[in-house]
């Protein structure tokens, strides 16, 4: 009976032992992480360059773009040159309480002594950070001697849950001295032909500052000159541009030339110009089309011509007209359509990209087919209504040959009667006004119209208000059947400007007239003094007079200030006018900046993929961007472009084609509504991945591992195919295992085919396969391993530049056994394969050995990884150099993050799902065989018992 227990609790404890490790191995496990694919943020110093006269105060901004990362903290050092800059404060700016969360700021600190300045801080009160790009901090300096100093940022970290590894953009500045010296830039201009081009025209562009000059030239010189000022204008080292044209157009240069020292201290530079013939581009809309209409034809949707007279508002009618392209080349060209009166404005969609073939034309689609540039007419009011359409291209250095044709306007009697007439009352006797002088006759007139009152001193110039300008004649009721109010038009500035001090001016116009004494003006809602003009106005087929009024702003705004302008009048009937409207003070240009080539590839700068989709951002938080401004050259060449509509502004779009192995560079201009231009460039390199078959060496008759591996890898790898061609008669393929790819084959003759599928995420060297081989030929023989790439592709099924290296297998003639201190029997070389007795390790009887196999790796050339690792490296300054941390440094002394991450425990050894599964199940059954063990002996004890 005891031993029936003491098998009973082995058993119990056997069961217990087995359940506890399966448990064991399925708890331990670590699932895997899930990595987000997305680009590191971009810290960046903006504007990235400055010069500034010595005793000169600037503003730099430190500006994060997140790139989809949630950003709760940040902290950074700037360097720069204690010698030249002075840092007068660092205030903070709307990152990181973009969203109305409170921050802390945690450290704020400035070191003139050492050069540096500290800045961190943290959101509060929330566990969640901000993805939206803005400044950091603002960082006021003064320039405080000659010379140039970078701005290296430095122990830059980016924390949420974690740090996050970021990209740094640096900047610097030229402090310049206060006393200028001439620079005197001129030549001549000639044609290819070596004559002499009469009255060019030259303009001079400093492309490190981007300011602009107009050279003189003379009508019966070939001689140009522009002078300039040093330091002001140009210093050592700029690049200036020549972009030189002929006064008929035909004949054009673009050339460039770097300043260099020598010709600063001389002060002069001499460059002569060659033109060359260019190549005519002109699109236009020709009249002879429709000449009644100026070249646009109105039609129904019936498609048939309809005129003025016939048009009812509430009908749709549809816009047709012809685009030419006269030039010597292929253009896309842009066309719009826009109906407009005196106060409003419509665009008809849709916005026209049409490409015309040089000396073809293109005419705009009829209905029913076609139902585009359809004018919905529901809801209009009587009146003249112009119709507008321009057809343009894009302006580089070879602009539209003759702009004058690209727009044609037709204007509509839309509703109006076919002679219009004024109102009841007579309209003003034509004595008074309209007149030549700006101001009204002093002589009386029989006509009913308000007379001014006679002045001793008449006077044209503008009269200041609140004075009246000129007083109205008593009479209580002048136009008795006049219920119409003045009406306001012309508003400037109508939206935005760039002038901080802006004249403000508008047109108040009435049927009548206007009583200039009851005109008032408030900026800001306050009452302004402004100048009043006598006007006339064709407004909807009638006259209307009334009055300019102009306000000359003494108050300076700031950039993005809004102001409000309201302005009332009457007109002598009594009807009140009141009008409000707003426009945003605009100061500084664009900013372009999120460029990232290849949404789809985790670094920035390098990639494998020859067609990547280049991307970069435009934003004007003013007054917005000029969609057509916007230029995107790719290694100096313009490159057509889409526009995505992104807050406050622009994502431009363009889709590379076949891109050559190197660097290439990016370079985008834009300009906003006000004219202010930006322009910034990037660089980028394209690398092809290095595929390649590891050398072996091996014995006879032996086998040996080698490694097709990929390295340069930048682009995510999906799939790739790939054919290994060998000599049959040296080598045999036994098998193909996977490493970081999914692997099918197929052993065909004297090759086979391999077919790679990713397992996931992959680093810039990858295994993608394991191959068995078989040495078959003799001592001293030689197979190449050939690999021929057969496609090689991303998950969005894009093909990857490549480069193959091939491999080798030689069969080496196998080495002695060992001598022995004492005499032994050794088999004969027959009786090799297979070894003798004790052939594990060299020892015992027979002298067996284990062959040995070397791999030989080829030596592959360094990859140069061109722009970033120079960007987060920080530069020494005048003031010592800065320490450097590495991307993902330990967590911040200034703040702590908002919810610590608990770090995953160490992987089993079960980290395949098969090799695990194989194991729980040899547990099992092991606990089985026990189980059915214990129980054959219980049985057997039993029946012992009996017996």
């Amino acid at each position: 009976m005891k031993g029936e227990k003491r098998i009973i609790l082995i058993s119990i404890l056997a069961v217990f032992v087995a359940a506890l490790s399966f448990f064991s191995l399925i708890t331990a496990h670590v699932e895997p992480k899930t990595v987000k694919i997305s680009a590191s943020p971009v810290i960046s110093v903006e504007p990235s360059y400055y010069r500034v006269e010595e005793g000169d105060n600037f503003t730099i901004n430190i500006t994060i773009d997140p790139k989809g990362e949630e950003i709760y903290g940040v902290q950074y050092e700037l360097y720069f040159n204690n010698s030249v800059l002075r840092a007068v404060s660092q205030t903070k700016g709307n990152f990181l309480g973009q969203d109305g969360i409170p921050t802390w700021e945690v450290a704020n600190e400035i070191n003139n002594t050492m050069g540096k300045i500290v800045y961190a801080e943290t959101r509060k009160g929330v566990d969640y950070g901000v993805i939206s790009p803005g400044i950091v901090a603002k960082i006021k300096f003064e320039a405080v001697n000659q010379g140039k100093s970078h701005l290296n940022l430095s122990n830059v970290l980016l924390v949420n849950a974690k740090p996050i590894s970021s990209i740094t953009h640096n900047g610097s500045v030229d402090v310049i001295q206060s006393i200028p010296s001439p620079l005197l830039i001129s030549g001549y201009v000639f044609h290819d032909n070596g004559s002499k081009c009469l009255n060019p025209s030259v303009n001079i562009k400093n492309l490190k500052t981007f300011e602009k000059w107009d050279a003189y030239t003379n009508e019966n010189s070939s001689y140009y000159y522009c002078l300039l000022t040093c330091p002001f204008d140009v210093i050592e080292g700029d690049v200036l541009q020549f972009d030189a044209m002929s006064r008929d157009k035909l004949y054009v240069n673009s050339s460039i030339h770097t300043l260099t020292r020598e010709e600063i201290e001389k002060g002069f530079l001499n460059l002569n110009l060659t033109l060359k013939r260019r190549v005519i581009r002109d699109v236009g809309i020709p009249t002879d089309f429709y000449p009644e209409g100026n070249g646009i034809k109105i039609v129904n949707e019936r498609d048939e011509e309809v005129s003025p007279e016939e048009m009812r508002i509430g009908e749709k009618y549809y816009i047709i007209y012809k685009v030419v392209n006269y030039g010597e080349q292929d253009e896309m060209v842009n066309v719009t359509v826009r109906v407009s009166n005196e106060s409003w404005s419509s665009l008809i969609p849709p916005i026209h990209e049409w490409f015309i073939e040089s000396k073809h034309s293109l005419e705009a689609p009829h209905p029913p087919i076609n139902k585009s540039n359809c004018w919905d007419t529901s809801g209009l009011s009587p009146g003249y209504y112009n119709i507008s359409v321009e057809a343009s291209i894009r302006e580089d250095n070879n602009p539209d040959f003759n702009p004058e044709n690209n727009e044609r306007i037709r204007e509509i009697p839309f509703g109006v009667p076919p002679s219009p007439t004024p109102s009841p009352s007579p309209l003003p006797s034509p004595s008074p006004s309209p007149s030549p002088s700006p101001s009204p006759s002093p002589s009386p007139s029989p006509s009913p119209s308000p007379t001014p009152t006679p002045s001793p001193s008449p006077s044209p110039s503008p009269t200041p208000s609140p004075s009246p300008s000129p007083s109205p004649s008593p009479s209580p009721t002048p136009f008795p059947n006049d219920t119409l109010p003045p009406i306001c038009i012309n508003f400037s500035p109508e939206f935005a400007t760039s002038d901080p001090k802006p004249e403000i001016s508008a047109d108040i116009v009435d049927n009548y007239d206007v009583n200039s004494s009851s005109i008032k003006m408030y900026v800001q809602n306050i009452s302004v003094r402004f100048e009043v003009f006598p006007i006339s106005r064709i407004v909807n087929g009638s006259i209307y007079k009334g009055y300019r009024v102009r306000c000359p702003l003494e108050h300076e705004f700031e950039n993005s200030d809004v102001v409000f302008v309201n302005l009332s009048a009457e007109d002598f009937s009594g009807n009140k006018m009141e009008n409000t409207w707003k426009f945003i003070v605009d100061l500084e240009p664009p900013r372009i900046h999120n460029f990232t080539v290849d949404i789809r590839n985790e670094s920035p700068y390098v990639i494998n993929n020859p067609n990547p989709l280049i991307s970069v951002d435009i934003i004007d938080e003013e007054s917005g961007v000029r969609n057509e401004s916007i230029w995107m050259r790719v290694d100096g060449y313009p490159k057509w472009h889409k526009s995505e509509s992104i807050e406050k502004g622009l994502r431009i779009l363009y889709q590379a084609n076949n891109l050559p192995k190197g660097i290439h560079e990016v370079n985008v201009t834009a300009k906003d509504n006000v004219n202010h231009s930006s322009n910034e460039t990037w660089y980028f390199s394209v690398e092809p991945v290095r595929i390649e078959v590891e050398n072996v060496s091996v014995c006879e008759n032996e086998t040996a591992h080698t490694h097709i591996k990929m390295e340069n890898v930048y682009n995510k790898v999906r799939r790739i195919e790939i054919l290994l061609t060998y000599e049959q008669s040296i080598v045999e393929v036994l098998n193909v295992t996977d490493a970081n790819f999914s692997i099918k084959y197929e052993i065909r003759n004297a090759s086979v085919f391999i077919n790679g599928t990713s397992k996931g995420r992959m680093s810039e060297t990858v295994d993608v396969a394991n191959i068995l081989l078989r040495a078959k030929g003799s001592a001293g023989s030689v197979s190449p391993l050939n690999i021929s790439v057969l496609k090689i592709e991303t998950p969005e099924g894009s093909s990857l530049l490549y480069e193959a290296r091939n491999g080798s297998l030689e069969i080496i003639t196998r080495p002695a056994p060992p001598s022995s201190p004492t005499p032994t029997n050794t088999l004969p070389p027959s009786s090799e394969e297979g070894g003798g007795s004790g052939g594990g390790g060299g020892g015992g009887v027979g002298g067996g050995y284990m062959p040995t196999t070397t791999l030989r790796q080829a030596k592959t050339p360094s990859v140069v990884r061109n722009v970033e690792a120079v960007e987060k490296t920080p530069q020494p300054t005048a003031a010592g150099t800065p320490q450097t941390l590495s991307a993902l440094s330990p967590m911040p002394t200034y703040f702590a993050s908002p919810t610590p991450a608990s770090e995953p425990s160490p992987t089993p050894l079960a980290q395949f799902p098969t090799i695990k599964l194989f194991i729980i199940i040899a547990i099992i059954a092991c606990s089985a065989i026990i189980v059915a063990v214990l129980y054959l002996i219980l049985r057997r004890s039993k029946e012992y018992e009996k017996n």
